[in-house]
């Protein structure tokens, strides 16, 4: 139960990544460009990269009030969400809530 406690502590609290460190990834080989833009009050985050089997792929980080609370990918125009703090942390409050409930009857 502690460990569940501190996970949904961490994915509250925990900025994962900055956009800071993103920029970092221009040093790699396979990224071509990062760029940010502001909509709404949210950082977003358009990094682009070459992957191993040669295509390009853009990832999409979502920043607010400088937590990471969205990342997503998109490959040969196919949009998957690879992360969402609001679902991760929904998931520890069931799993919470469920420990709870077992304990209780």
């Amino acid at each position: 139960m502690i460990d569940l406690i501190e996970k949904l502590y961490e994915e509250t609290y925990s900025p994962k990544l900055t956009p800071q460190t993103l920029l970092n990834n221009l040093n790699l080989p396979n990224y071509t460009k990062i760029n940010f833009e502001k909509v709404n009050g949210v950082l977003i985050a358009h990094t682009f990269c070459y992957l191993q089997d040669g295509l390009e792929a853009e990832y999409r980080y979502y920043f607010k009030d400088d937590l990471l609370y969205k990342l997503e990918s998109i490959i040969s125009e196919e949009r998957k969400i690879i992360y969402n703090r609001e679902l991760e942390k929904q998931k520890l409050l069931s799993l919470v809530n469920g420990y709870k409930n077992a304990k209780n009857a």
